[in-house]
């Protein structure tokens, strides 16, 4: 059995939160996550009902296959970029549904077998960062054939350059930095004037 976005979305869809809301101390989110990844796999269209009492009366095979859980996750949990956490810490928001990150990334346009069977969990940060870096140039020049556009028509006083038109969040963060960095600067130089 494998932990794909197919059998996230199947555990995302009958416990209704996010995966990274996924319980290791819990039987139950076990259970679940194991039947999802089975019916990922082989399509049975069994309940998880019908999936839990079996596991249930199957103790052994119950603890073999959560070890193997465990594993793929360590697996996984080792790919996860520091930076990455330290943000998450940062921002208490709910989590995200993996089910509908899956369902965005296909409907950018990957290939729907890759995302739900083959794409690993680990690959997950580094393809949304990509994603979000595409999304951002496509942004930046849509604004600059807007700025060509109405140029002729506003002069250029009235825009010196496309940020003037319209200024994105991540380019005022970048602003903000750089006026913390040089204020950090001044304040270093007021304090040791050499």
């Amino acid at each position: 059995m494998r932990l794909n976005l197919k059998a996230i979305s199947i555990y995302e869809g009958i416990k209704g939160v996010s995966f990274s809301d996924f319980d290791f101390n819990s039987e139950e989110d076990f259970l679940l996550l194991l039947y999802a990844m089975y019916e990922a796999e082989a399509n049975t269209k069994e309940s998880f009902s019908d999936f839990k009492k079996v596991m249930q009366a199957n103790g052994g095979l119950f603890k073999e296959l959560s070890a193997e859980c465990i594993k793929i996750y360590l697996y996984n949990k080792q790919f996860e970029d520091k930076k990455q956490e330290d943000a998450e810490k940062e921002v208490q928001e709910e989590p995200p549904l993996l089910s509908k990150l899956a369902s965005t990334l296909i409907a950018l346009e990957l290939d729907a077998h890759f995302v739900l069977y083959d794409l690993e969990l680990w690959q997950l940060s580094s393809l949304s960062e990509s994603l979000e870096e595409k999304k951002r140039e496509q942004w930046e020049r849509e604004r600059l054939w807007s700025y060509y556009t109405i140029l002729p028509h506003v002069g250029s006083k009235n825009f010196e350059n496309p940020q003037a038109l319209l200024c994105f969040p991540w380019e005022e963060e970048a602003k903000e930095k750089e006026l913390e960095h040089g204020f950090k600067i001044m304040q270093a130089l007021a304090k040791n004037p050499k």
